[in-house]
């Protein structure tokens, strides 16, 4: 029973996260800014985007946490790409708030990577069979979603419109619901299974 409310924990984390991403991205894109100019601003902004970027490692943790990649060297192999990804993230958000800068080089880097560790996570997810219905898809989704808009947009244009980068975070959120439906799901076994 601990194992899925540790789950549905860094579920609720990963919900949180995304759809926090999601808020922030497409008000920039509403209201036409750009990074925060002054330094009140910036570190506000820099702030909540590195509370973002934990809450969405947590998500990958409770993945992981989850099995639902399987026990296999690949799930494993592909969770690890992932966090890797989610990690230089974090490492970004920091390196910007030291530097007072709106560019990190982890930032791309940090985007391809989790985009690759997702991919090949839900491939993992897919193949293990151990979650049903629409939410073994959440994972691959949150992969595929920047190699099939981010990415193309960025190669042809040199930029990523705000509204394109929220679609990422709704990607994120329906991820976070993912893993809250299946440790909620999981349960009442794990339950049984001690209690027998």
């Amino acid at each position: 029973m601990e194992a899925a409310s540790r789950v549905r924990m860094a579920g609720v984390a990963c919900l949180i996260g995304g759809l926090l991403w999601a808020v922030v991205m497409s008000s920039f894109s509403a209201l036409g800014l750009t990074t925060p100019a002054t330094p009140a601003g910036f570190y506000v902004f820099e702030s909540l985007f590195m509370v973002i970027q934990i809450l969405l490692f947590i998500g990958v943790v409770g993945l992981a946490w989850s099995g639902a990649a399987g026990n296999g060297w690949f799930g494993k192999l592909a969770l690890g790409i992932a966090l890797l990804g989610r990690t230089l993230f974090v490492l970004a958000e920091a390196h910007l708030l030291l530097s007072f800068s709106d560019f990190s080089p982890l930032l791309p880097l940090g985007a391809l990577v989790t985009a690759l560790g997702m991919v090949l996570t839900g491939v993992a997810v897919l193949r293990a069979e151990r979650w049903q219905g629409w939410q073994r898809f959440a994972p691959l989704l949150a992969g595929l979603y920047p190699f099939l808009t981010m990415f193309p947009l960025l190669a042809i244009t040199g930029d990523v419109p705000y509204v394109l980068l929220a679609g990422w975070g709704l990607c994120w959120a329906l991820l976070g619901v993912a893993l809250t439906q299946q440790a909620l799901a999981a349960q009442p076994v794990i339950a049984s299974a001690t209690t027998a």
